[in-house]
């Protein structure tokens, strides 16, 4: 199901194309924040839950479970667990 999604990489610029090869499921909610660069460049973090993930990049869920989630492959730079203050060079950190 979750490897079949497609038309996200319309809706945000980081979006990546589902992985191939092998793709880690979650086993559980892991919550995480994610980062999306939306279409006029701008940026949002969001609450979200990791599904699935690659070394490169991460299936999140976000959204209301009433109303449907929307699920979307990010890069595995714009998803945490925790956000920290970093270096002046470098305002994200993941663990």
């Amino acid at each position: 199901m979750f490897d079949t999604l497609s038309g996200v990489l319309d809706d945000y610029m980081n979006a990546v194309p589902t992985p191939k090869g092998s793709v880690r499921p979650a086993g559980r909610s892991v919550p995480v924040i994610a980062r999306f660069v939306l279409l006029d460049g701008s940026e949002e973090w969001r609450p979200c839950t990791a599904a699935r993930w690659t070394d490169r990049a991460v299936l999140v869920s976000c959204g209301d479970r009433t109303f449907g989630q929307d699920y979307t492959w990010l890069p595995v730079e714009d998803v945490a667990r925790v956000l920290r203050p970093g270096r002046p060079d470098d305002d994200r950190a993941h663990d």
